[in-house]
């Protein structure tokens, strides 16, 4: 599980009409997912490989294959909850890692702050696809409740 805001928002407060255009544009974007982050993807992809590289004190890299939109679920005025299947794996010397990965992401809307909430499950049966709605889920409504 990750809680994050991105960095260039911290300082922004937002309004609710800015937390509905990015639920909006978030929903539109689980369309046409691939073709929209493949750009994108790989310098970031090449960035994790990197820092991990230097945290880990050899070389990794780091693969990201498809990304498959799964499902929207919740779209609400102060929680946004999707979630996506995707392959990758990791090479670490000559050892390689190979395998799908389930995450469900909830964008939050607390004191006009955006709040990232992700989980991340390894994916080998679709209560896998249950259990990472459930964590989104469950620490979303904690966050909205506890604010």
């Amino acid at each position: 599980m990750l809680v994050q805001t991105p960095k260039r928002a911290e300082s922004i407060v937002a309004t609710q009409a800015q937390f509905d255009k990015l639920r909006a544009g978030t929903v539109d974007l689980q369309r046409n997912m691939a073709a929209k982050l493949e750009p994108r993807l790989a310098a970031e992809v090449e960035k994790v490989s990197k820092a991990v590289s230097i945290a880990q004190g050899s070389s990794i890299k780091v693969r990201i294959g498809e990304i498959v939109p799964v499902s929207v679920d919740r779209n609400d005025s102060k929680v946004l909850i999707y979630t996506v299947l995707s392959s990758g794996g990791v090479t670490t010397g000559k050892k390689v890692e190979e395998g799908n990965t389930v995450a469900s992401t909830a964008y939050c809307f607390v004191k006009g702050k955006v709040i990232m909430l992700a989980a991340y499950r390894q994916f080998t049966s679709p209560q896998d696809l249950k259990a990472a709605r459930n964590i989104a889920d469950s620490w979303a409504n904690a966050l909205i409740a506890s604010n």
